[in-house]
């Protein structure tokens, strides 16, 4: 192992070029060296590396080795055989190792206090990126904006690399949008420098090196996506179809530069009238899962994007950086009418650093490393990367196990497999006991998955001795309580669930997961009005997300508070005008409370957004028919088929 550290911390870390096919994978950028030294940022990538880098039998003899030989002075005089001894007694008390039976504080604070500091310490190297996307899942959990001051921290370090705090801005991003925080996602939106000003159509360009007139293209709305183009939100029919975009990048110096692009599901892209990516497999998005190397010409640039689609979610990501990641100054036009410009002349960086190249490189090593595994299969598992099978991390992760056997690894492992495969796998693979520190929240979470299945699969008992186990262990691992909580109600003990919850509630104030399992839970037990006030506090904590507040204005409507539940709507479309289920919620409330013509208003509105969309035209029909204008209904049925003339519903 020692030599096999060696070897790593000796590999060359220059980056392969990112071809337009998308294929191959890299090294890390030797510009990323070059940026260290300008910074004064320390190197600590795989192979310089401490107690966490090993695998759990030899990290706890090394560390008790380390522990024995920096003794203070009284101590050290005792014989070397007696202080091997009494300190391999002492340690679990010491918490190298976590005692067995003994409660956990707070695994929860605890490991988003180890993520922090090993995010900072991998502040360098694609690792550190990974700690924050762990970071981020522990938000539901700890104290309201913990999570965020933590990786607005990560953001603003200009110490770290450029796309380790891209991924900051980009969680910061996601936990605004969760927020309704449009203050937020627009800071984040400008610090990653997405590129917002397009126009679109639906199909295939006929030539994409063709000049382009406006006829058939619609300004994208900017403010649908913050940030991120939503075509599944503007573009019908939003199913085995294909969309278009296009817009006019106008920078000042131009030269060379990186295309980063986030798509779902596929895209095809063209700079100037040239080909110049062609994605090789379909993905959710998320930022920056392509790296296509360009150059731009000082001035006006068109950028044309096909982009592909099966079912489901439909989006798309674009921002311009150097080869290291960091943003340019380019501007996005909604204008990129005439002839496509020439393309510039010569060639895009030969290297460019790319956070998926950087992790997958792990797998070509020899031993196997399993942090790099693990932070492989954690950034696949959110980015959906490198395609729906995800063969490579799966097997990859495997591997980690067979060197690293820790809770940190199984759960990485589990986490990345289909719900089917989940429990055998884990049966198959016990991690190894005793634990180090940094596995007991692993720990906990791989035990709480047990616990689940034995939920799902009506092993009421089991359920209940999993759960107690875990609070014996970890009464503030709050997860926990929340299963515990759904035990009870499909027990038909819908109050006692309530109850635990409350309690939970009012000894960890602030936890927006405790919060919202609460007011379910009250929902269930027909506690109404409780219900109510709980989601209401949450909108004034600002810990409500945009489902907290749909459910709320459900809750309002059924009491007949039709007025107040449209208001929550309004508010959630007012943010986020993507979510045309609010939208469409709302004209329906206010259509049943007796005011047509502000139901028809509100439905004409999102028609002018959309036209041509089933889901508008058909309430827009049985409100006129309902008001006697069968005439207007037919032609408006006419006028949407003339866009959408396929469409089964409209027929």
């Amino acid at each position: 192992p020692d030599e096999g550290r060696a070897r790593a911390s000796a590999r060359s870390r220059s980056a392969a070029a990112t071809c337009a096919s998308g294929g191959g994978s890299g090294r890390r950028n030797p510009q990323l060296g070059q940026w260290r030294a300008r910074t004064g940022t320390s190197t600590l990538h795989r192979g310089q590396v401490g107690i966490e880098h090993l695998p759990a039998r030899r990290g706890f003899l090394y560390h008790r080795r380390r522990m024995i030989e920096n003794l203070p002075g009284p101590v050290a005089s005792v014989s070397p055989m007696l202080r091997t001894a009494c300190l391999t007694l002492l340690l679990p008390a010491l918490a190298v190792a976590r005692p067995v039976g003994a409660p956990t504080a707070d695994p929860l604070a605890a490991e988003a206090i180890r993520l922090t500091a090993e995010a900072q310490r991998r502040g360098q190297d694609a690792g550190g990126a990974v700690d924050l996307i762990r970071l981020a899942d522990l938000a539901p959990w700890l104290p309201a904006g913990d999570v965020e001051a933590r990786l607005r921290v990560a953001a603003e370090d200009r110490s770290r690399a450029p796309l380790v705090r891209s991924v900051a801005w980009w969680l910061l991003r996601d936990r605004a949008a969760e927020r309704l925080d449009a203050v937020g996602m627009a800071r984040s939106r400008e610090a990653l420098g997405l590129l917002t000003g397009f126009v679109w159509r639906a199909g295939q360009v006929a030539s994409p090196t063709a000049p382009l007139t406006r006829a058939g293209w619609r300004p994208y709305p900017s403010a649908v996506g913050g940030g991120v183009l939503w075509l599944d939100a503007v573009v019908r029919p939003e199913r085995n179809a294909v969309a278009t975009v296009a817009t006019r990048l106008v920078t000042s110096a131009g030269g060379p530069a990186v295309l980063r692009l986030g798509f779902d599901d596929g895209v095809t892209a063209w700079l100037n009238g040239d080909a110049i990516y062609t994605s090789p497999a379909d993905h959710p998005a998320w930022l920056d899962q392509a790296a296509v190397p360009v150059v731009l010409r000082p001035g006006d640039n068109r950028l044309v994007i096909e982009v592909r689609q099966r079912t489901g979610a439909w989006r798309l990501i674009a921002r311009i950086t150097d080869a290291l990641g960091e943003p340019l100054a380019v501007e996005a036009h909604a204008d990129p009418w005439g002839p496509a410009p020439e393309p510039a002349e010569g060639t895009g960086p030969a290297e460019v650093w790319s956070l998926w190249d950087d992790l997958e490189a792990v797998t070509e090593d020899d031993p196997p490393d399993a942090v790099g595994l693990r932070d492989l299969a954690d950034y696949a598992r959110v980015t959906g990367m490198p395609d729906a099978d995800q063969s490579v991390p799966r097997v990859a992760v495997e591997g980690a196990w067979l060197v690293d056997p820790s809770p940190r690894t199984v759960r990485a492992w589990v986490d990345l497999l289909p719900e089917d495969e989940r429990a055998g796998v884990r049966a198959a693979h016990p991690p190894t006991r005793p634990i180090e520190q940094a596995d007991v929240f692993a720990d906990l979470a791989l035990q709480l998955s047990v616990g689940w299945e034995h939920y799902y699969g009506r092993r009421h008992r089991e359920a209940r001795q999993t759960i107690e186990a875990l609070h014996a262990a970890a009464p503030a691992f709050l997860p926990a309580r929340r299963l515990h909580a759904v035990l009870y109600d499909d027990l038909d003990l819908p109050h006692t669930g309530v109850a635990l919850l409350g309690e939970a509630v009012a000894r960890w104030p602030g936890r927006e997961g405790l919060e919202r399992a609460h007011a379910v839970a009250l929902q269930s037990a027909g506690r109404v009005f409780e219900a109510l006030s709980t989601l209401r506090a949450m909108v004034e904590a600002g810990t409500a997300d945009a489902s907290d507040r749909f459910q709320l204005a459900d809750l309002l409507a059924a009491r007949g508070e039709t007025e107040a539940a449209v208001a929550e709507l309004d508010a959630i479309v007012a943010v986020r005008p993507e979510l045309r289920a609010a939208a469409l919620e709302a004209a329906a409330l206010t259509l049943e409370s007796g005011d047509t013509e502000g139901a028809l208003a509100r439905l004409a509105a999102l028609d002018a957004e959309v036209p041509g969309d089933a889901a508008v035209t058909t309430p827009r029909v049985h409100a006129l028919l309902a008001q006697g204008d069968a005439e207007v209904a037919r032609a408006m049925i006419a006028a949407a088929l003339a866009v959408q003339p396929a469409d089964a519903e409209l027929l």
